[in-house]
């Protein structure tokens, strides 16, 4: 009941109209000059209709942007067995994993301890389209849908030399990708950056909307990271009651569970030969035009 009235506050939720929108949604789709086939199961049409809180013709708009961001970074997307077996390495040793309860209406929190992070083995794309995969799990849950996320990008005894190795245009396209991809980012909590990398934050914010760098915070230690978070949620290396062995583990459940879908996802057929020929009306006073070609090269 929490998470219901949660939708319907934050969200303007209700059943009836969740159900019309999917049904608007669906209908566009069916006529839509340019996708021919993509994904249309409720639950991922409710990614995007729950990021836009439920305005049909934002929810269009971010469906379309969606598409045009994976014909660019197709590789992201698409995972294959070795790319999987790289994400449940990185799972694995404990760079990157979720905090989530299905039973209440608090953030999913997601971390990153770059600290652990081998970079003579995994390169800076391996992790971009590791966050992808995992973020694209996590979205086929009601709760998270719902309630969103908040990143921890934990900083803490990484040697400078880690941000030589961060190519700036995946960096600058990972940044755009919030624009493009369905997920409700509440707080972005950076811990210990490093004073060199303050130059690379800085052009991160200059492509980002006024709202979304209200919610990025800079902490120096684990005792400021306490006045963000609830740290009883946090694993007992942040100071908080959880077993890091348990959350690495719901990751990996979550992950093998919905990789069946996250590959349905990346089967899609667009005739981009059509774009801009056309405005495809909705079913509501509004249209979502022609697809907008994102500035992400």
């Amino acid at each position: 009941m929490a998470l219901i009235k949660k939708a319907e506050v934050e969200l303007r939720e209700t059943e009836s109209r969740k159900l019309q929108s999917l049904e608007q949604f669906r209908d566009w789709l069916r006529r839509h000059q340019y996708i021919k086939y993509s994904r249309q199961d409720d639950t991922y049409l409710l990614e995007y209709l729950r990021t836009k809180k439920f305005s049909l013709n934002d929810a269009c708009k971010l469906y379309e942007n969606h598409f045009n961001f994976r014909s660019k970074r197709g590789d992201w997307f698409d995972i294959t067995d070795e790319k999987r077996n790289c994400i449940k390495e990185l799972v694995q040793c404990g760079s990157k994993y979720f905090i989530n309860d299905p039973q209440s209406t608090d953030t999913t929190i997601f971390i990153t301890r770059f600290e652990i992070i081998d970079l003579d083995k995994f390169s800076i794309t391996d992790n971009f389209y590791t966050d992808f995969s995992l973020f694209g799990a996590y979205l086929e849950l009601e709760n998270v849908q719902i309630c969103g996320f908040s990143l921890i990008l934990d900083f803490t005894n990484v040697p400078l030399s880690i941000f030589a190795s961060f190519p700036i245009n995946d960096v600058l396209d990972w940044v755009r990708s919030l624009n493009c991809c369905p997920g409700r980012y509440k707080q972005f909590i950076i811990v210990q950056l490093p004073s060199t990398a303050h130059t690379l934050l800085n052009l991160i914010k200059m492509i980002l909307p006024e709202k979304m760098k209200e919610r990025i915070a800079l902490v120096k230690d684990y005792d400021e990271l306490a006045n963000l978070v609830d740290v009883k949620r946090l694993p007992k290396y942040y100071g908080g009651n959880a077993d890091e062995r348990d959350l690495i583990k719901a990751t990996l459940s979550v992950f093998d569970e919905k990789l069946p879908l996250l590959r349905n996802s990346h089967k899609y057929e667009i005739e981009w030969s059509k774009m801009n020929i056309k405005e495809v009306k909705l079913n509501e006073k509004s249209t979502v035009g022609s697809f907008r070609k994102l500035e992400i090269d």
